[in-house]
């Protein structure tokens, strides 16, 4: 028996749905079978994280305004704060409350781990370490010393 695949396809009226056939619309070929009645976005959020793709590569510090601005301009969808949010909270991560980044705002900043330990740091570790969704993927050696210098931060 053949295995069908499943795409995901955007309508402008009806909204994200998931389909065999794919009519029209972006089209998002599905990596992992989505289980039943689950939203086609939201699955398609899920296969995005679980890869680790932009705008979830960072491995340990995410800002949900700034994964919906990059999912708006990038990849043109439109998502709500609640569906990012519930998606990472279902991943275990957790709010660390507003701290002070890079560019000088103050976002809303998740841990996706350690979030105890995050929330106890200065907000220059904060600063530090998180990487937004238009960072360039780091190297091994990249994501080694980093990996090092948060578990310094984070001692």
């Amino acid at each position: 028996m053949m295995k069908e695949t499943k795409i995901y396809t955007m309508h402008p009226k009806s909204g994200v749905h998931r389909s065999k056939k794919g009519p029209g619309g972006i089209v998002f070929p599905e990596t992992a079978p989505a289980p039943l009645g689950r939203n086609a976005l939201e699955a398609y959020l899920q296969d995005l994280f679980n890869a680790g793709e932009a705008p979830f590569q960072t491995p340990h510090l995410i800002v949900v305004t700034h994964v919906i601005e990059y999912l708006r301009k990038e990849k043109n969808i439109n998502v709500t704060h609640r569906l990012v949010s519930k998606l990472l909270r279902e991943a275990g991560a957790d709010s660390i409350g507003q701290k002070r980044i890079a560019d000088g705002t103050r976002p809303n900043v998740w841990a996706l781990r350690d979030a105890e330990r995050w929330k106890n740091v200065e907000e220059s570790v904060v600063a530090q370490f998180y990487r937004g969704p238009n960072a360039p993927v780091p190297t091994d050696h990249e994501r080694k010393m980093l990996k090092e210098g948060i578990e310094l931060a984070l001692k």
